[in-house]
Parts: structure tokens; sequence; C-alpha cells
């Protein structure tokens, strides 16, 4: 597989992406998921906008013009991603090449919100309301030349 055809579907990739607007502020990075689907090499593509990679970061990134991309390698599917431990070198030189294209995410990932209703008693019932993740993804299978199917 050739340089210039991940690239090529990688920039088709972001700018799709960037037009429809799941990179949103100017923030956000794009995550690759390499993995085998039915013995061929495949990627799962996909956008993200906060910094969870943190959490379990690549060991491998590219600089794709002034885009980012982060690659994880899988154990037996598209999300299996392989776990590696976070260790400060690691992450002192993600921090350096991402730089200001993540949002930082919230220490309190939910949020509580007064639903209106109250119970029997007269309290008020308290429900727990998110967002669903902005993001936009596509699978890539390659051919055993390179192409793609």
């Amino acid at each position: 597989m050739t340089t210039s055809i991940k690239k090529k579907i990688l920039a088709d990739f972001i700018d799709n992406a960037v037009r429809k607007e799941f990179f949103v502020g100017d923030k956000g990075v794009v995550v690759v998921n390499r993995f085998l689907r039915y013995g061929r090499p495949s990627w799962l593509i996909k956008s993200t906008i906060d910094d969870h990679y943190k959490d379990n970061p690549p060991l491998e990134w590219a600089s794709l013009d002034r885009d980012i991309v982060l690659f994880y390698d899988t154990q037996s599917s598209m999300h299996d991603v392989t776990e590696h431990k976070p260790t400060p070198e690691l992450l002192r030189c993600l921090d350096e090449a991402i730089g200001d294209r993540l949002y930082i995410r919230p220490p309190q990932l939910q949020r509580l919100l007064d639903s209106g209703f109250k119970t029997p008693s007269g309290k008020p019932i308290i429900v727990n309301v998110h967002r669903l993740p902005i993001s936009s993804s596509i699978v890539i299978v390659f051919e055993a030349d390179g192409s793609v199917v």
C-alpha cells in the first residue's frame, strides 16, 4: 500500500470532516484504528475533538499538513484497541504535537438537571443528561496490492 494512497484517504476524510463541521471551532484530530477485516489490512478512521487519547495514548502519530493523525493498533476488532500505559514522556510529546487542537474534557462527565417533575413526596426528580459525541467515521479495507476494496 503506497503512502500516497494513505495520504489521499486521510486528506479526503479530513476535508469531509471540516466541511460537515465535525471539527468544532478549529478543534479536532483524526484517529485511525488499524485492524484486519477478512484477513485484509483495514482502517477505522474517525474524528475526535477532545483529549480522551490521554487515557490510552497511541505509540504512533503523524502530521498531515496542519492536521494530526493518531494511529492505534487493535487486538481482534476495529474497536479492541491495544492498551498502552501513558508515560509522562509520551504524553508530553503528544501534547506538544497536538497543541491546542483538542478540547480538554471536563472533570465531571455528567450533568444533573431538574426534570420538572416531582416524587409523590414533593421532591424534585433529578435526571442525568449528556450529549452524544459528534463524530464521523469510515472503514477502509485494503487489497493485498494496496488498492482500496
